[in-house]
């Protein structure tokens, strides 16, 4: 399976009814050990608050960027593809993401975390490495449970992310199997967190960031399901003029989903990862 050839799926609009699509991608859910995979922003960690911003996420809506304009969306998106601009395509020139799957973990929330770390590394040409997702799992005291955006972000800016080399399996919940040392180096300390606007202009703030190579870790109310956006493909048709382009963490790979209901809930952008000078035994082993 070529995880890099789109899957479509028709969710639907907010507000109507879910489509059959939609019906699979939640039972999908199931099978991936997922119950309740990501857990409502807690009311303390609110857009904007000095909580948030304490924990190195601004408002995007005072980014500096000059947001793309709706009318320029289809030369935007058409420039990014034939550019290949957006993350989805370093991610597959780099080879790091087959087998990409949280099997058997309710996980998505750090494999959407350490997916959108590891595609910025890449976007800023930086050694391609593999981290371990399931390395975040001190921050649910190592149980197969659901997990915060929010707190996933705090996370790996206060511990980092593990390389992947040293665990026996992707999906260890063993805090043996990881080199807390190493993870020091894999960190993010400032991210955009995206404004929830459920209009045009939430698509302005996201194809800015992605026209500039940034991903996105993004999650979905109606899916219970936290994942990457690497891209968009641009339909005049839809209502916010825009298909989302997902990476999955179900070993499905690129995903786009067609309606408006594709429009995530929540959305951060990581501005920067860390520069720390890696000794040479770190870059080549975790490669």
């Amino acid at each position: 399976m070529n995880i890099f050839e789109p899957t479509l799926f028709n969710v639907g609009d907010e507000g109507g009814e879910l489509t059959g699509d939609t019906k699979y991608l939640v039972r999908r859910n199931r099978q991936y050990g997922e119950m309740a995979g990501v857990l409502p922003r807690k009311p303390e960690h609110a857009y904007g608050s000095d909580l948030v911003r304490s924990m190195g996420m601004s408002p995007i809506d005072e980014a500096p960027d000059e947001l793309i304009q709706v009318e320029d969306f289809e030369e935007a998106i058409a420039e990014a593809h034939a550019k290949r601009m957006f993350p989805m395509y370093a991610m597959e020139d780099s080879g790091l993401f087959n087998g990409w799957s949280q099997d058997g973990l309710n996980y998505c929330w750090a494999w959407g975390a350490v997916g959108s770390m590891m595609a910025l590394r890449l976007m800023e040409g930086q050694p391609p490495i593999s981290l371990a997702p399931s390395s975040l799992g001190w921050t649910v005291n190592w149980r197969n449970s659901g997990g915060y955006l929010v707190e996933t972000i705090n996370a790996i800016a206060t511990k980092g992310i593990a390389p992947l080399e040293n665990a026996d399996d992707i999906h260890s919940r063993n805090e043996r199997d990881f080199d807390y040392d190493k993870a020091k180096h894999f960190t993010c300390n400032e991210w955009f967190d995206g404004k929830v606007t459920k209009d045009l202009k939430q698509v302005q703030y996201m194809l800015t960031a992605l026209y500039a190579g940034r991903p996105e870790y993004i999650c979905y109310d109606w899916w219970g399901h936290a994942l990457m956006c690497v891209g968009l493909d641009y339909n005049r048709s839809a209502r916010y003029k825009v298909d989302f382009i997902d990476f999955n963490s179900h070993d499905d790979g690129i995903i786009i989903l067609e309606g408006s209901r594709g429009m995530p809930d929540a959305y951060f952008a990581p501005r920067a990862s860390s520069l720390s000078d890696l000794p040479e035994s770190i870059i080549g082993s975790a490669i």
